[in-house]
């Protein structure tokens, strides 16, 4: 069997529509209620209305629906789309079809992101794409497509899955690796210029980037932290070798950079002393390969200082793809 999971928050006459159009196509269909609103639901035929009393989210809403259908043993494909009549039915039932045949895969309907899409979207999308790309090394073209689909099989782990809002679906990208994402195109659809999305630029973009940010000033701080132990050692315990100054003050950055990064950044309840050793490797290789970098573009030509910006950049995007996928994994 397949189902069609729509997540509703103060939806209008555009959810009527999309219902109105599944039913033709006699699939399942799953409605949350995801808070109060005016729009009345009992119009709505041949579906399963699941409420949420106040609004929790879009994640939120995307799980309610998931552990019903858990508790309900559905088998077959389960689709996911939005209420406000971006997505077509013909679209709905293409990712369908390509679920059937790679019930291992999760199946993104994508856009073409160059064609009508409003200015407020484009950068939106944009931004997130290379920040999801700079941290997981996964390209995919749309990632705020909210018509996604997967096989029943894979319920366990869609619930699972951290993020209450707009983040569970950035967090969704993160759970499934290259080989298992299959990206399909879909019609492009901005209706009234996208004005009736619920999406909070600012504070559901911070939700999104929250692993990246937090890593991000785990190591701001953590810079701090190797700088001032490096003139304290120098200028105030009068260390004579800079070198060994520099050793030390690195040690004690790395060791509060491990601590912030696996309790607050990852929160890892694994094993310390096993992650604690990985770590060490990487800071040791993070070392040497900033070396080797910073030598090669120096040697092309490229002033010293901003050599070691882009060298300083890169192994950012190296050291915390390691430590996601590995060390705190």
């Amino acid at each position: 069997m397949n189902y069609v999971v729509i997540p509703a928050y103060k939806p209008d006459e555009k959810l009527t529509k999309l219902v109105e159009n599944l039913n033709k196509n006699h699939l399942n269909i799953i409605v949350v209620k995801d808070g109060p609103c005016e729009y009345d639901f009992s119009k709505l035929n041949n579906i399963v209305l699941l409420e949420h009393q106040t609004n929790m989210g879009k994640g939120a809403a995307l799980k309610t629906a998931f552990k019903y259908l858990k508790a309900q043993q559905a088998s077959g494909t389960v689709v996911t789309s939005d209420a406000d009549g971006q997505h077509l039915v013909k679209d709905i039932l293409k990712l369908i079809d390509y679920s059937e045949k790679n019930k291992d895969k999760l199946i993104l309907g994508v856009r073409d992101l160059k064609r009508g899409i409003p200015l407020k979207s484009l950068l939106g999308n944009t931004i997130t794409r290379f920040v999801f790309y700079s941290s997981s090394s996964k390209y995919i073209k749309d990632t705020q497509t909210g018509l996604r689909a997967f096989n029943t099989s894979q319920l366990d782990k869609m619930i699972r899955i951290e993020g209450e809002r707009y983040e569970y679906e950035m967090n969704m990208l993160y759970e499934f690796d290259s080989e298992s994402i299959m990206q399909v195109p879909i019609e492009t659809i901005y209706i009234e210029n996208n004005e009736t999305s619920h999406f909070n630029a600012l504070k559901d973009s911070v939700k999104i980037y929250k692993s990246i940010l937090k890593f991000s000033a785990s190591s701001y701080l953590s810079f701090l932290v190797d700088y001032f132990t490096f003139l304290l050692l120098v200028y105030k315990l009068d260390v004579q070798s800079l070198v060994l100054s520099n050793i030390i003050a690195r040690a004690v950055s790395s060791t509060f950079n491990f601590y912030v990064n696996n309790k607050y950044v990852f929160k890892n309840k694994d094993k310390i002393l096993k992650k604690y050793i990985k770590y060490v490797t990487l800071v040791v290789f993070i070392l040497a390969l900033n070396t080797i970098v910073l030598k090669i573009l120096s040697g092309l030509g490229i002033k010293v200082f901003v050599a070691k910006i882009i060298t300083e950049a890169l192994m950012f995007i190296v050291s915390y793809n390691i430590q996601k996928r590995i060390i705190f994994k």
